[in-house]
């Protein structure tokens, strides 16, 4: 072997390098005469573009050759049109508004015996602005005075009084402060600004009252000072606080305290003085006592029954019926704010709204005006002497009058009140570190400070709301608690375009108020004007569907909205109804979405998607945005026919001679083309695929990517040798570069289809052909392919021509 070897080298090196080069060229020309090649017919050159893969997969054996189809556009945009704007109104009801103003409540309070305190929200005092009766300035004011105080409470909870002599008086005005807070609406529980400042006050009122409930200053083991004046202020901002909030911590120590007064009044006189079962009684203490049991009352503590007629009885003595006055003790006239404690008392302890003394006694309080004077220049009397007994710097005066005057809102309440508020708002210092407080130049002032006469003239402020009135109008119950529904709606409607922090709280309270109208109004038969009343609860129903969808709680919004019909007759239109029910499930599909539930967020969605089809269906082409939203929807579920429906509504009439392929509207239509040649194959039209294909050749141009499309559409028709033409022509030299990946995936093609025409035998000659120049076959991806191609070609059966489609009605052209 090795001596033949030597000798063949020999022999090469003396042949002449033409003769070698002979021999190949004879052997590679015997090897090419043996192979038969068939060539592609000539086709000129097109262009290779991006196409959409448009191939359903083969349902059975043989496999799908690899699809190599690119997009020719963009996507048809499938942008979930944006959610109609939550566009809330104010609704106004102008009867029933009046009638809640009746009950007291200024349209914006519950109809429940407990409303007392009810009306202290912004809803309420929002109303008393709206009534007329408070303004902005009042309001602002009120607030400026709130922001003083807190500003100076001090880090025991307390406030400081005037002198450090009056500091026995300490509990009694940090229980004024309390309840200045309190009266407009800020208690201790989260939710308001002032939480931690009602929090820490009522903490000091609490730790100032001793084992026998009694609340006051100790030194050496007893109450100092005029003690009992400072308990019963301390009662009452225990009764309000737990009254408004129903905390069960307060519950016993706010008891404690009304034992205490009920203990502490004199058993024979019937009144109160400055300790405990004094001697004698006076009506200024004793009308303190009188509101704390008043409010005591309302918030559910237990007030024993022969307290009031004992009490009764000593205003009795002091009160002049005739004159319409109210001594300070029997036979001691001290000035004209004890003829407003009388006033009051008498209210609070039963006595009827049109009794005579009433009204005489509202005259005498409007025969006395309030006034103010900065200085003691002109004045009959020392200032504290003037302020004492007459209306002249008179903070104490004007606070019982405006709430004895009140509870009836008769024209002298009409005549009173601007006077009181417009003069407050007047004085209140404006500058420096005593911004929204009042001066102290009042009796009284030098025991209480600036503290005493803030917490006096935010009181006198807060009327309007603080207790609703205690004579009312006979109402129509239902009407009344409508207006109070929509009232709070209102309120939270402007809160909610203004994008305030309390608007969600008013949400809940409007929910709440549309609940118990709703419950009242299915208890009670309406005999007047029963489609009003209907139309009425209609609207309610509606606006409750609102608040929940504003809060985002969108089960209770679609739970609610599928009872109209059944539950409220007439209340919506059924295609407005299935509107807006898509809508909310539109916005829970992006809620869940958001959340992570991505199942329950399709879900929502194919809901919403379900509900919005009838309608696009009666209306193609109105709706274009929410028309390819449903589109795409459908497409990604292959609901082919929904889908091709509502795509082909997008590009009907579309005039191609006037559109740009390369601008927003022609890159849409070509995208929205493809998708219908899409869905006619997945619904078998293939000559509707056929039609949508010239459409987009008519705007691009025939090329490389629509030549795919048009073999791919014939191959479906299994019209393979026209298919197998197609990329014949596509694979003529120049057209792609020769054993590029594109051209051994066409190649590909090419034998699939004379495999699919039963060509078996030229396949396998052209597939071992291939095999012997490029072993690799195009690579690890197509080689298998090939040889699997190779494997069905060798052992199957010739094949007959498949025959193409039926012609069909093709759509109509521009």
């Amino acid at each position: 072997m090795e001596r033949l070897r030597e000798r063949f080298i020999r022999t090469a090196r003396r042949t002449p390098w033409w003769g070698l080069s002979l021999l190949v060229h004879l052997i590679a020309f015997f090897i090419l005469s043996r192979w038969k090649v068939i060539a592609p017919p000539p086709e000129e050159v097109v262009e290779a573009v991006r196409i959409v893969n448009i191939r359903p997969e083969e349902p059975a054996k043989p496999p799908l050759p690899l699809d190599v189809s690119q997009h020719v556009g963009p996507e048809p945009p499938a942008i979930e049109p944006p959610l109609p704007r939550q566009d809330l109104k104010e609704v106004v009801d102008q009867r029933a508004f009046e009638e809640a103003l009746k009950k007291g409540e200024a349209a914006t309070i519950s109809v429940e015996d407990r409303s007392a305190f009810a009306l202290r929200t912004g809803g309420g005092r929002a109303a008393a602005i709206k009534s007329g009766e408070g303004t902005e300035g009042s309001e602002n004011a009120v607030e400026l005075g709130l922001a003083w105080l807190a500003r100076n409470q001090l880090p025991t909870g307390g406030w400081r009084a005037h002198t450090e002599g009056a500091a026995w008086a300490e509990p009694g005005i940090s229980a004024l402060a309390t309840l200045a807070f309190l009266g407009a609406g800020y208690t201790h529980k989260r939710g308001n600004r002032y939480a931690r400042t009602v929090e820490r006050a009522i903490a000091y009122i609490k730790r100032h009252q001793d084992a026998k409930g009694c609340i006051a200053l100790v030194h050496d083991g007893k109450p100092m000072g005029g003690y009992m004046y400072c308990h019963a202020m301390g009662a009452l901002a225990l009764a309000e606080a737990f009254g408004m909030t129903e905390d069960p911590l307060l519950r016993e120590a706010a008891q404690r305290a009304v034992d205490f007064i009920c203990q502490a009044q004199n058993p024979q006189i019937g009144g109160w003085r400055y300790a405990y079962r004094y001697a004698t009684s006076d009506s200024s203490v004793s009308g303190w006592m009188i509101m704390a049991l008043r409010s005591a009352s309302l918030a559910g503590l237990d007030v024993p029954e022969g307290v009031l007629p004992l009490a009764r009885k000593f205003f009795a003595t002091v009160t002049n019926a005739r004159a319409g006055t109210t001594a300070y003790m029997p036979g001691v006239q001290l000035g004209t704010a004890l003829h407003a404690v009388g006033l009051l008392a008498h209210h609070y302890l039963g006595l009827p709204g049109d009794d005579p003394y009433v009204q005489r006694a509202e005259a005498v309080i409007l025969d006395n005006p309030p006034k103010w004077v900065d200085r003691e220049a002109g004045l009959p009397l020392p200032l504290d002497k003037a302020a004492l007994l007459t209306a002249t710097n008179n903070y104490y005066f004007w606070y019982y009058a405006n709430l004895a005057l009140h509870q009836r809102r008769s024209k002298t309440w009409d005549a009173w009140h601007p006077q009181v508020r417009d003069l407050l708002c007047r004085i209140q210092e404006r500058e420096g570190d005593r911004e929204g407080s009042w001066p102290p130049l009042t009796y009284g002032g030098t025991t209480g400070g600036r503290v005493y006469s803030t917490a006096l003239a935010i009181l006198s402020l807060e009327v309007y709301y603080r207790y609703a009135p205690m004579y009312r109008e006979t109402v129509d119950e239902l009407l009344a608690a409508y207006g109070d529904a929509l009232g709070a709606c209102n309120y939270f409607v402007r809160l909610d375009r203004e994008k305030k922090p309390e608007a969600e709280a008013a949400r809940k309270a409007a929910i709440e108020k549309l609940d118990r109208f709703l419950a009242l109004s299915e208890a009670t038969k309406e005999h007047k004007d029963p489609k009003k009343a209907a139309e009425r609860r209609n609207q309610a129903a509606l606006m409750l569907v609102s608040l929940y969808r504003a809060g985002l709680e969108l089960d209770r919004a679609i739970a609610l909205l599928k009872s109209l019909p059944d539950r409220f007759p007439g209340a919506i239109e059924p295609e407005d109804l299935v509107k807006q029910l898509a809508d909310l499930y539109r916005a829970l599909a992006k809620q869940l979405a958001d959340a992570g539930e991505a199942e329950r967020a399709a879900q929502a969605k194919a809901t919403a998607v379900n509900l919005l089809w009838p309608i696009a269906a009666k209306s193609l082409g109105k709706n274009p945005d929410l028309e390819l939203w449903l589109a795409a929807a459908f497409f990604e579920r292959e609901d082919w026919q929904k889908a091709f429906d509502l795509y082909t509504a997008r590009v009907e009439g579309v005039s191609l001679a006037k559109l740009d392929p390369k601008g927003e509207e022609g890159k849409l239509v070509l995208g929205v083309y493809d998708r219908l040649i899409k869905c006619s194959i997945a619904l078998r039209k293939y000559k509707t695929a056929q039609w949508y294909l010239e459409r987009v050749e008519k705007l691009i141009g025939v090329s490389l990517a629509t030549l795919r499309q048009r073999a791919e559409l014939c191959r479906l028709r299994k019209d393979y040798p026209a298919a197998r033409a197609i990329y014949e022509t596509i694979l003529q030299p120049g057209r792609i570069p020769e054993f590029s990946k594109d051209w051994w995936e066409t190649k590909y093609e090419q034998l699939f289809m004379a495999y699919l025409e039963g060509k078996t035998a030229d396949v396998v000659k052209l597939i071992r052909k291939l095999q012997f120049s490029h072993p690799e076959l195009g690579g690890d991806e197509l080689r298998p392919r090939f040889l699997d191609l190779l494997g069905r070609a060798e052992s199957a059966e010739p094949r007959g021509k498949g025959q193409p489609e039926s012609p069909g009605r093709a759509p109509v052209l521009d």
